[in-house]
């Protein structure tokens, strides 16, 4: 039996919709947030979705997410706070509009910052695969959900599938699966609504 990782963005923030570069400032949920969480948890619940373990990166927009879809599944157990599910630390970027200027300067893998606080792309991309294949052989062939950010999110999809970009767009609260058999991890599919 494979191992299953399912992986969530949190759901919607202030800064989401004013179109700011969040990384690690630590922005709650809005109201359309929480309710963009409790749709999906349903709807998870409604698919007959299960989860062994549920993760969250430590920023309350993951948790927050996180917590709304244990609380709706009954879920019995602890989340798990894992600090390396966290966002990518986007350094004097963060709080910034998000542009095109601004795009192709946070996603150009050869570009070298002056702000040594900004993680490269291959950093990100390497603590993405690190921490999941970490989580993956703690709990082999369990069902995992794991809530977390879109560069976090991007970054493990680099990893595993060669023609992924990485100026895709990733919706609050969508869903990625991830298939793990015999340390080997497969995309399967992504940017997943659940909101309708």
């Amino acid at each position: 039996m494979p191992t299953n990782i399912y992986i969530l963005r949190h759901g919607e923030t202030d800064w989401n919709t004013q179109f700011l570069y969040q990384g690690r400032t630590n922005i709650p949920l809005n109201e359309t947030g929480i309710n963009q969480a409790l749709i999906v948890s349903k709807n998870l619940l409604a698919q007959k979705y299960r989860f062994d373990y549920i993760y969250s990166s430590p920023l309350l927009r993951a948790f927050q997410t996180a917590k709304i879809v244990s609380e709706t599944f009954n879920y019995p157990k602890d989340i798990i706070v894992e600090n390396d599910l966290i966002e990518r630390n986007f350094g004097s970027f963060e709080g910034a509009q998000i542009n095109n200027e601004n795009i192709k300067l946070v996603i150009d893998r050869n570009i070298q910052y002056d702000d040594d606080k900004i993680e490269k792309i291959d950093d990100l991309v390497v603590r993405a695969i690190n921490v999941t294949t970490k989580i993956v052989n703690k709990h082999k062939n369990k069902n995992i959900l794991i809530v977390s950010h879109s560069q976090f999110i991007k970054a493990l999809i680099l990893k595993v599938d060669n023609s992924f970009t990485f100026d895709m767009k990733i919706k609050n609260c969508s869903l990625f699966i991830f298939k793990d058999t015999n340390s080997n991890l497969k995309y399967i599919k992504g940017n997943i609504s659940l909101l309708t």
